[in-house]
């Protein structure tokens, strides 16, 4: 079997010209021996595509905006397994399987960012595969607008807040929805499959196609995958505000 690669990009290749883009197109027509899935992180989902992608690229096109719901452009996922999902998507699955992981990572990614040791980081890492585990198997959707996600979401917040004194005001719960929304668009890039390949290689590493990258270089069934260009977890603290402006 053709060696695999799995290239996640982030508002580039095959959707925007420019040096990265070029980049990726030059390598993926020139290692025609290789087979890659191109994971592209896109404003929307009417982007006009700008590049022929080369017959041994297949491709996973991830809008951030312009959808409501994964099913809207994910079509590696039937009809069937996404209601599986909103039938598993019960309170009681959230509280016991999602909250914690969900809260572990939130307290990570604001209280310390980048400024946490190496070991953090890879609490951080751990989190991020666990919640794109969950979210195969339950609908994101409805997992992150629950009442269950909200009561978590909003008392870290507001612990978080408390160990700031005087130096940030009190989020307001508006902002808190705000942030709340927007974290689950950022959250998308993962409620997608992810290959196991090979290599993983994200071709941007500040920004949100790292964590399809790091979810197939990082999983425990990853077996021989390499992760490339993601040995920092760069990028993961803008996942949510570390403080809410008024």
């Amino acid at each position: 079997m053709p060696p695999s690669v799995l290239l996640t990009t982030e508002g580039t290749y095959p959707y925007q010209k420019g040096g990265v883009s070029t980049w990726c197109d030059v390598l993926t027509w020139k290692l025609s021996d290789v087979d890659f899935t191109l994971l592209s992180v896109m404003m929307n989902p009417y982007l006009p595509q700008r590049y022929q992608i080369a017959p041994n690229v297949t491709l996973c096109p991830v809008p951030l905006w312009g959808t409501e719901h994964p099913a809207e452009f994910d079509d590696r996922v039937s009809f069937k397994e996404y209601l599986d999902r909103q039938w598993q998507a019960v309170p009681s699955a959230i509280v016991s399987d999602f909250v914690p992981i969900f809260d572990r990572f939130v307290q990570l990614a604001i209280s310390r960012g980048l400024d946490q040791p190496g070991d953090d980081r890879q609490r951080v890492a751990e989190a991020i595969v666990e919640l794109h585990d969950f979210f195969l198997t339950h609908d994101i959707h409805r997992v992150m607008f629950s009442r269950e996600v909200w009561d978590a979401f909003d008392a870290r917040l507001r612990d978080l807040w408390m160990t700031c004194g005087d130096a940030a005001p009190e989020p307001l719960t508006a902002e808190i929805a705000d942030a709340l929304r927007l974290l689950y668009r950022l959250l998308l890039v993962i409620a997608v499959p992810v290959p196991r390949t090979d290599i993983a290689h994200a071709a941007l590493v500040n920004g949100l196609s790292v964590r399809p990258a790091l979810v197939s270089g990082w999983h425990p069934s990853a077996g021989r995958t390499r992760c490339r260009s993601i040995h920092r977890l760069q990028g993961i603290r803008n996942l949510v505000p570390a403080q809410l402006p008024r």
